[in-house]
Formats: C-alpha cells, sequence, structure tokens
C-alpha cells in the first residue's frame, strides 16, 4: 500500500511541512486545491502549487475539489512533478470530457467521489481513469471523523476492477490517523500497517488530526 500525505494540516509552518513529508517515506505528496465553489473553502491555483513545490522530489497526487477542473488542466500538465491529478465527479456535467483532457497529458486521470455519491454512478467512466479516490469525508473541510460506512465502495470497486479487469488503483481518504499512532514523518511502517489491515486499498491518503487544542499534527 502507498501513501500519500497532506501538508494543509502542520504545527510546523507551510515550508516546513512541505520539506519534513519531501524527506520522509511517504509515497505522494497530496494536494487540495479548494476555489470556494465546489467548497466553501478556497486556497491556491495552479501557479502557487507549482512555487510551492518547485523544489520537491515526490511526486505530487493533485486532488481538485473545484467546479469547472477543465480549466486547470492545462496548468498542471506544464508541471513536471504532478503524478496524480483528481477531478471530482460532482465538479463538471461531463466528467468524462475533463478525464479525456487529463489522457492527452503525461498525467494519470484520478477521479473523486463524495461520501454520498454512489458508485453505480461512476460506473461508465472506470475503464478510463487510473485512481478512484474514495471520500470519507467531506470535502473542503478538515478534522472530521471518518465515515466507516463508505468502505463498501472499496469492495464494490474491487469488484468491479477484477470483472472487467480494469487498471484504477483505489485511494481512501483516512481523516484520522489512529490514536495509538504518532507520525514523525519518519517511518510510516506502524501506521500503514494499521490501516491497511482494516482497509485494504491501493493508496491511503492521510493527514493527522489530534483532538486537542493543538488541532492537526504532523
Amino acid at each position: 500500500m502507498k501513501v500519500s500525505v497532506s501538508f494543509l494540516c502542520s504545527d510546523y509552518d507551510q515550508e516546513e511541512t512541505i520539506k519534513r513529508i519531501d524527506e520522509s517515506n511517504t509515497d505522494y505528496i497530496h494536494v487540495d486545491m479548494m476555489d470556494g465553489n465546489f467548497v466553501e473553502a478556497s486556497n491556491f491555483g495552479p501557479q502557487e502549487i507549482k512555487k510551492m513545490f518547485k523544489n520537491t522530489t515526490k511526486p505530487l497526487d493533485v486532488h481538485m475539489m473545484v467546479s469547472s477542473p477543465n480549466k486547470y488542466v492545462k496548468d498542471f500538465a506544464k508541471m513536471k512533478n504532478v503524478e496524480y491529478l483528481t477531478l471530482h465527479a460532482e465538479g463538471h456535467r461531463r466528467p468524462i470530457d475533463v478525464i479525456n483532457m487529463i489522457r492527452h497529458t503525461d498525467m494519470k486521470v484520478g477521479l473523486a467521489i463524495n461520501p454520498e455519491t454512489k458508485v453505480s454512478r461512476i460506473i461508465p467512466l472506470l475503464n478510463h481513469v487510473d485512481q478512484v479516490l474514495v471520500m470519507s469525508v467531506k470535502p473542503g473541510k478538515g478534522g472530521q471523523k471518518f465515515m466507516e460506512d463508505v468502505l463498501y465502495k472499496v469492495e464494490t470497486l474491487k469488484d468491479i476492477r477484477e470483472q472487467n479487469g480494469y487498471h484504477y488503483v483505489i485511494n481512501v481518504m483516512y481523516a484520522r490517523f489512529p490514536v495509538n499512532c504518532h507520525i514523525r514523518l519518519i517511518n510510516l511502517n506502524d501506521c500503514t500497517t494499521h490501516i491497511q489491515f482494516n482497509i485494504k486499498v491501493n493508496i491511503v491518503y492521510l493527514w493527522h488530526h489530534q483532538q486537542h487544542r493543538s488541532g492537526c499534527r504532523i
């Protein structure tokens, strides 16, 4: 199982957090982009992301929580370190058009579905994507409790993949690390083993959140 770690929630400043993740043994740096439309929050666009990660070595796993994701594909395609570019099935009236745009670049295509979205909605798209991100929290807000009732989607997606010979990997947003797992971004093995035992997926997206006054920690 691979791990994709977010830099948004940390006791360190942004530059130091990104540096620590980049020096860790995580597989990807997860980048959430929010536009203030698809979700209430907004943060940064492709140009800011390009500057933030110009000196990092880890591949980027970019999650576009935006309306009209087609507007951003060309900008991300110009960045050499974006491996996955993920759009929301709910973020465009014809997600296949955006998927095809990404497929004509060197990036891999990711497709995210919100907790309330059924897998049946995206079945026609599954042969065209490289990753499916199963949201276990509502997009755009940190510190939420993991919604265990979405995990049936993982099994459904695995069955569809096996029955049809599809190649996509399955990514689950794991909103909180296990309470007994304190990640220092040096060795992720204990945490990933715990998560893999409970959620057998290909990639898990993490940020470290604890319910105390310090909030999110890395």
